[in-house]
């Protein structure tokens, strides 16, 4: 059982919650095209029809809830490291490991074949400084994405095949969360969803790491803390093992994933023209390498002659795709419209399940990072879904989840997860080294830390008021022709089928201080301006409806820490 304040009424708690519960890149252009693809009406001999009776397609996701009681959510686990000198092909030292984070790896996709150092790890502080030059027994490189040009890294830790696991692991994922000013965000995540049904989550602990490093010329004979990480779990076979789910089963990780069907990315392995590299762009492999299935999923889902309510009945569990969305909009994880979520499908299944993966951006409401971040409109982008909330019946089905979710993410328990973390992790981010770099005091620390309580009934509420807002949509690329400038975007789309009008907005700066053409209510997804002088020119497009909420485009403008939201630059030579 966990410590941590819950005791033995956490098994009834889970026991009851079952209950309750049981009852312009590629993907700018893709997304540019979905608004204007024709919706025809369903052709009916078009249906998905299931030529033979497969039982495991009503098959739920259950996770082995087991494997979590061995976790203690407020104990701080130690982890030592000994850097050694380069030994072998491929290692580095420990100061060159963090040289080569450049703008050059911007396009980074997977961390395989990373630099990286050789290392020995223990557990055993003692052990290891009385082993001043050790035999390596495992690596150590740079992991994630946009978090690896931070200023404090996260790490991957891979241990060799004859080193003794650490709790069963051979990759030891730690993450510092930087971006998080409290860092409990993600583990906050994933202990909620250890507790819901329909899902999986990703076993985690806090870590504090110890380095001592003698691979760089100037060796550090004493032990270096580095601060607070959090473990998470490594998506591949193994932690298919780990949780009763299939080992053989097929698992992606989203790279850049809007379930489009990306044909020059996403091929069969047997097509002579298959590059990994390019799949990998839009979807990370993690287990079977067979995509068959991948492929005609994406092929329905983009079928518009198909009924969207079948294609999702055919290749998704409704309980796991609602409860996927609904933690997501309770918690506010806005980067999870394309990114930060692995697809499960049992080998001789035909389901897809939606898995969870780096909540460090959700439980917030203040920060603006655009109208459409919040609510179905973040997701407004995905095909999918983008089809799927078309249907009414839909976000009434969604609004049921949420409500159902909301018993169990709600103030009362979150501040039970606070309560348990705050004493240990307050303790370790407040010295060296991560006092040096948190974005907060520690006179606010507190006050930010629980208000996460209120967080989801907020964004309960600020879901139901934004369905009422139009849909977001994309902004074209300006065209010269016979000496005026065409603009253009995609369609915007009002889930009340009311009355939408366009206002479009051209400015010499991208605050628009300085508006020098506007015009209101228009009808079509273009306009014209002529005689624009050369130099520099941001657009924007508001829609409303008849009713005048509102909303913005996606594109977003971020140059030289300027920012703006629904914004496009482009320049006149």
């Amino acid at each position: 059982m966990k410590r941590g304040g819950w005791g033995l009424g956490l098994g009834f708690f889970i026991l009851i919650s079952a209950i309750i519960f049981l009852g312009l890149s590629i993907e700018e252009k893709e997304d540019f095209k979905l608004n204007y693809e024709d919706e025809m009406s369903v052709d009916k001999d078009n249906s998905i029809e299931e030529s033979i009776y497969n039982p495991l397609n009503e098959l739920k996701l259950v996770d082995n809830k087991e494997i979590y009681s061995e976790d203690e959510d407020s104990h701080i686990d130690r982890l030592y490291i000994t850097l050694l000198p380069p030994g072998s092909s491929g290692a580095v030292t420990f100061e060159e490991l963090h040289n080569s984070i450049n703008d050059s790896n911007r396009d980074y996709v997977s961390d395989d074949n990373d630099p990286v150092v050789e290392m020995v790890f223990s557990t055993d502080r003692e052990y290891l400084a009385t082993n001043p030059y050790p035999v390596p027994n495992a690596t150590i490189e740079i992991r994630g994405q946009s978090s690896r040009f931070a200023s404090q890294k996260s790490y991957k830790i891979k241990l060799f095949d004859d080193t003794k696991k650490w709790k069963g692991f051979k990759t030891i994922n730690l993450n510092k969360h930087a971006s998080d000013s409290l860092r409990i965000r993600n583990k906050l995540s994933f202990d909620y969803f250890e507790i819901l049904p329909d899902f999986s989550s990703l076993r985690t602990g806090f870590v504090e790491l110890y380095i001592r490093d003698l691979s760089s010329k100037t060796k550090e004979d004493k032990f270096k803390s580095y601060g607070l990480y959090t473990f998470i779990e490594q998506y591949n076979k193994r932690f298919l093992r780990r949780h009763n789910l299939d080992p053989k089963g097929h698992l992606y990780k989203a790279e850049f994933f809007e379930f489009h069907r990306y044909p020059d990315n996403i091929k069969s392995k047997e097509d002579i023209t298959y590059e990994s590299s390019k799949f990998e762009k839009i979807l990370e492999v993690r287990g079977n390498e067979d995509h068959g299935k991948l492929i005609e999923m994406l092929e329905n889902v983009n079928d518009y002659n198909r009924d969207i309510n079948e294609v999702v009945d055919k290749h998704f569990d409704r309980d796991n795709l609602l409860t996927w969305l609904g933690v997501n909009i309770l918690m506010n994880n806005y980067d999870t419209n394309s990114r930060n979520f692995t697809l499960y499908s049992p080998l001789n299944s035909d389901k897809w399940f939606f898995i969870p993966w780096d909540y460090d951006g959700a439980w917030t409401e203040k920060e603006y990072r655009g109208k459409w971040r919040k609510g179905i409109s973040a997701y407004w982008n995905m095909v999918l879904f983008n089809r799927f909330f078309k249907d009414m019946d839909n976000i009434e089905a969604l609004s049921k989840k949420i409500e159902e979710l909301s018993t169990v993410i709600n103030e009362e328990n979150t501040n039970k997860f606070l309560n348990s973390y705050y004493a240990s992790v307050k303790e370790s981010i407040f010295k060296p080294p991560d006092i040096d770099y948190l974005r907060i005091t520690q006179r606010s620390y507190e006050k930010e830390y629980y208000s996460l309580g209120k967080v989801t009934e907020n964004n309960k509420a600020y879901y139901y008021k934004s369905l009422q807002n139009p849909m977001p949509f994309f902004l074209g690329e300006p065209e010269y022709e016979g000496g005026s400038h065409k603009f253009v975007w995609s369609a915007s789309y009002d889930l009340q089928d009311d009355d939408l009008s366009y206002t479009f907005i051209l400015s010499t700066d991208y605050e628009f201080k300085n508006i020098i053409a506007e015009y209101r209510d228009l009808q079509v997804m273009s306009c014209r301006v002529d005689n624009l002088k050369p130099g520099e020119y941001f657009w924007k497009v508001i829609v409303y409806d008849s009713k005048g909420n509102w909303q913005e485009a996606f594109d977003q403008f971020i140059e030289d820490g300027k920012e703006a939201h629904g914004v496009r630059k482009f320049i006149v030579n």
